[in-house]
């Protein structure tokens, strides 16, 4: 969903909920599979638009529980988000300037582009930055076991791409056998 920044009114926040209906919300859930026999979970809130002389603040906040892969089985789970967004949108359009340093204000900002705001682009980020890297669900009957597979999230390693025989081995041995000129 793009808003024109002519749409909005000097110093008046204007409200814009979201139901999970939308179909500006395609995109971000087009990230996520849904297994069979459930219902696709909606991505739920609202955005609060406020503009000043030099940028628009976008206020918001969401609901979304989305399905992803476990870290350590595969098997889709539910994760559960509610987060809140803050930002700044600068009405100057980005200049192409060779490559500087930023501050840190400046690393918070988003430019608009064509005098609109993108509000699909800036709640999709939001999303995918607050999933985590690693995810492992939480079994109710063993809170240190993955409900699907039943693996231990208290184990040290869960895969490992190296062999039982190559796990002990010193990773430098391989050096001593070389036979270099001097």
């Amino acid at each position: 969903m793009r808003i024109k920044i002519e749409d909005l009114l000097l110093n008046e926040a204007k409200k814009l909920p979201f139901s999970g209906q939308e179909n500006w919300l395609e995109p971000i859930y087009s990230f996520f599979s849904v297994p069979r026999n459930q219902q696709r979970p909606l991505l739920q809130g609202s955005f609060c638009l406020t503009r000043s002389e030099n940028f628009v603040e976008v206020q918001g906040s969401y609901q979304f529980s989305p399905f992803i892969p476990c870290s350590r089985c595969s098997e889709l789970i539910q994760w559960p988000l509610t987060e809140s967004i803050k930002i700044n949108v600068l009405l100057t359009e980005q200049d192409f300037l060779p490559e500087r340093n930023l501050s840190k204000a400046e690393l918070d900002e988003y430019y608009c582009e064509n005098r609109q705001i993108d509000l699909e682009l800036i709640l999709n980020e939001a999303v995918q930055l607050a999933l985590p890297t690693v995810t492992t669900g939480l079994s109710p009957e063993n809170p240190s076991a993955c409900p699907q597979c039943h693996t231990e999230n208290l184990r040290d390693c869960i895969y490992s791409s190296s062999t039982l025989a190559e796990k002990g081995r010193n990773p430098f041995a391989r050096l001593k056998e070389l036979k270099l000129s001097e």
